[in-house]
Formats: structure tokens, sequence, C-alpha cells
């Protein structure tokens, strides 16, 4: 795991991925739902936020898969805020920083595959929400090597550029 361990919090947020064109969650973000489903399961955050792209390239509504998944592996559809635009992860992490603010909260889990979950608190950090803990979502696998430096790339993009 990325960071510490998930500890209660306000609320979980699921950073969006590619939805299959047939309207199913790719593998990638199948396991990020899993992880999310895990920690409300275990009572760690009343609430999930599905943050995506609601205009996704793929022309499907990522947050829509997501919220459908989760309903469909029993969250009650009021548990569930959709943010269509988590176009990327500062975006989501905008949201966020306003819907805490908004509900007077202030703790969040981030979930996302483990490569992803730096930049995630980083965005967050930036936006203002500071007590963050992260549910990775699957395990390392050696295809991820793309992934990691995509991400070393857009970490320090993230760190020179808000």
């Amino acid at each position: 795991m990325v960071g510490r361990e998930p500890a209660a919090a306000n609320v979980a947020v699921v950073l969006g991925c590619k939805a299959n064109p047939d309207g199913t969650p790719s593998g990638a973000l199948r396991r990020r739902l899993e992880r999310a489903l895990a920690v409300y399961q275990d009572g760690l955050a009343p609430v999930l936020i599905v943050s995506g792209d609601a205009n996704a390239k793929e022309g499907v509504d990522e947050t829509a898969v997501m919220k459908a998944w989760l309903v469909e592996h029993g969250v009650p559809a009021a548990a569930i805020v959709a943010d269509g635009s988590g176009v990327n992860t500062r975006a989501t992490a905008r949201f966020v920083a306003a819907w805490l603010a908004e509900h007077d909260a202030k703790s969040v889990i981030a979930v996302s595959q483990y490569f992803h979950l730096p930049r995630t608190r980083l965005a967050l950090r930036q936006a203002g929400v500071t007590d963050v803990s992260s549910a990775a979502a699957g395990r390392p696998d050696w295809r991820d090597w793309r992934n990691i430096a995509r991400e070393v790339g857009a970490y320090g993009k993230y760190l020179l550029f808000q």
C-alpha cells in the first residue's frame, strides 16, 4: 500500500478509469470499485464519491458505470456521489475539496491503483485536503512499469504547475 492504511473517513473517492463501450468497468476500474466496496463494507467511509469523465472518449459516462456497479454490489445509491467533471486527478481533487467544505467534512480515503495514489494525495493536498489516507486497488503487476513511468512525469508536472 502507498501511504497509510485507510482510516475511517468522511468519504472515500474512487478515481475514474476507462469504462468499456458496453457499459462495464475495465479491469483496472473494476479493481478500484472492488476496493471501494470493501472500504464501504468495512464501515470506513459512509459516502463514496465516484469521479470520472462523464463524456469519456469511449462514449461512456465513467461515473454512471461506477455508480451502477456499486449499486449492483449492494451500496445504496444515496451513499454515492457522482462527479462527472473528474476528467483528471486535479479536477477530482478540486471537486472533493469543495464537497468536503460544503458538508463540513475533512477526511478522505483515496482509492486507485498504488502507482496513482502519490499524485492523488498531492493533488488533494494542493486543493486543501490534508486528512487523506489511501486504499490501493489490486496488486502490483510487472506490466505496471508503463503506468509507473507515466506517474513519475505526471507527479513532477503536478509539483511544478498548480
